[in-house]
């Protein structure tokens, strides 16, 4: 694995490097909206952090707000796993989802965010 500063990782069992960036998000569930942070970023899936346990195999509808947009992305996705942060009872969790289905239009704006942070790394970087 290649870690940088906690910027960037790569891993070998990944088909994608993920990014780690604080990231405001809502992920919903059978009409209830919870507040997320989405800890890192992928092509394919994302890490949350949030107050309530999903399970795995478990959809849910997630909104990403990316700073200096005017707009949400909206995308469904599937837990594929999940821990909780620390063994105190209030502890909020971590869950992985992979994303299922994305439009467009949002997948254009993603790839173009996850783009330009690849873009704007080097120079911040140190190896």
């Amino acid at each position: 694995m290649l870690t940088t500063k906690g910027k960037l990782k790569l891993d070998e069992r990944r088909r994608y490097i993920r990014v780690d960036i604080p990231l405001e998000g809502e992920v919903e569930v059978s009409g209830d909206v919870e507040k997320v942070v989405i800890t890192n970023i992928s092509p394919n899936g994302l890490r949350l952090r949030l107050s309530r346990l999903f399970k795995i195999g478990e959809k849910v509808d997630l909104n990403i707000i990316l700073p200096h947009e005017n707009k949400k992305i909206s995308l469904k996705a599937n837990v594929v796993w999940y821990r909780r942060v620390n063994t105190e009872d209030n502890s909020p969790y971590d869950i992985g989802v992979e994303i299922i289905s994305i439009a467009e239009t949002s997948k254009i704006i993603l790839a173009k965010y996850l783009c330009d942070l690849f873009y704007d790394m080097p120079s911040k970087m140190r190896w």
